[in-house]
């Protein structure tokens, strides 16, 4: 006689807890009115004797963890396509993987800019009319859409980092727009807030100087300033500030890898040394500045402040980027950045493009999406997957989405 609680999940269940009997069949067959963890109480009578056995259950809809890619057909409206990572249990059963891309077909979203899913609790999206679409990380489905007063004239082009709002079960993240303004949203108020600093560089966020957010899932944003060689780094009612401009001319800086602990990487020139560089591995409160080493600096360098690094397996620094539509891994704490032609091979297909590159959540397989403009389908993107290490595919989705936007890989 299967019993149900999703008040408590602690062991043994007191007197206190409500429960009720949902099955006295075998086969429990039963639909659960919500998402989320249910403690399960099992009766077991011999006609003699019975005893109590407990279950902890999970109920998703089936989009805990996976490849989250917003798209764009080229009429330029807007889709969300995800490709879900099964378990080990699926797996087992036999599931095979599949692309489901149908999120927006009641929506009327046309040229989509960004995504994020700050901290795995939402999912927000951007378009170039101002909006901020807000959905359910668990079901995909609409919660909020909300257009700030400050976006009347622009839009978000990128989102990253995460910080409570003013609802503790909310979240809301740092934004970049369109015309280089800083901002914070929240999620809760569906506002954006040019706060000011309470301690490190008292400065408005409006007042920061940027030209690129680096899209990072931790509680900071760093916003580069590649002209003058700045970075700034809101976080929660702080903001650091670090001018490299003396020492360095910044060149790039790299992602960090998924659930970092709080640090990325600048390429940077010397000053004192033009035509040599230097990895610097930089902490958000630049108390932990480790210089790396220093390399000659190639006539026609692979890299450049528009590439997109992202790092490999947790025990590996390596950075994979793509340049001239192949991918590369440098092994920068020990060599210089890689040569033209010096690229990993993947079998990627010659006549597919490109678009995004990262790692699933344990740095096993690199994900990569590609557009075919020449494809006779419909739907002209793919997805590819590969060991990072072996560059073995393990898996391909050919012809199955429209062309990517921008994407994610989200947890729970």
């Amino acid at each position: 006689m299967p019993e149900l609680s999703d008040k408590n999940y602690g062991y043994p269940v007191d007197e206190k807890v409500e429960m009720k009997v949902i099955s006295t069949d075998s086969l429990l067959t039963y639909q659960f009115p919500y998402l989320g963890k249910y403690l399960l109480r099992l009766m077991v009578n011999n006609g003699e004797n019975f005893q109590y056995k407990f279950f902890n259950l999970t109920v998703s809809a089936g989009y805990d963890e996976g490849l989250a890619i917003l798209t764009e057909d080229e009429t330029g409206k807007a889709n969300l396509s995800f490709l879900k990572t099964l378990t080990e249990q699926e797996i087992a059963d036999g599931v095979k993987h599949s692309v489901k891309s149908d999120f927006f077909k009641d929506l009327d979203i046309k040229n989509p800019q960004a995504i994020i899913s700050p901290n795995n609790k939402a999912i927000y999206i951007s378009d170039d009319e101002g909006r901020i679409l807000v959905f359910n990380q668990q079901t995909m489905a609409l919660d909020m859409i909300c257009r700030p007063e400050q976006l009347s004239n622009s839009y978000i082009t990128s989102f990253s980092g995460y910080f409570y709002s003013s609802s503790s079960d909310k979240l809301g993240c740092y934004v970049f727009t369109n015309d280089k303004k800083v901002y914070r949203f929240d999620s809760n108020m569906g506002e954006l807030s040019t706060l000011t600093s309470t301690s490190g560089v008292i400065m408005p966020y409006e007042d920061i100087q940027a030209e690129f957010l680096l899209k990072a899932d931790y509680k900071y944003a760093p916003y580069i300033d590649y002209t003058n060689s700045v970075v700034t780094c809101p976080y929660s009612n702080f903001i650091y500030l670090k001018d490299y401009s003396e020492s360095y001319k910044l060149l790039a800086v790299s992602y960090p890898r998924y659930k970092s602990s709080g640090y990325f990487y600048l390429i940077a020139e010397l000053k004192e040394d033009p035509g040599k560089y230097v990895v610097i591995k930089e902490y958000y409160r630049w108390d932990k500045t480790q210089e790396l080493n220093t390399y000659n600096l190639p006539d026609e360098p692979t890299i450049s402040n528009k590439t997109k690094f992202i790092n490999g397996k947790t025990y590996k620094d390596y950075l994979y980027y793509v340049y001239n539509n192949k991918i590369y891994r440098w092994d920068f704490q020990y060599k210089g950045m890689p040569a033209v032609g010096d690229f990993m091979p993947f079998d990627i297909p010659s006549e597919e493009q490109i678009l995004d590159i990262c790692f699933n959540s344990d740095g096993s397989k690199l994900l990569v999406v590609t557009y075919n403009s020449m494809r006779s389908t419909e739907l002209k993107g793919s997805i590819y997957a590969y060991d990072p290490d072996t560059t073995e595919r393990l898996a391909d989705f050919e012809g199955v989405i429209h062309k990517a936007v921008d994407m994610i890989y989200k947890t729970l």
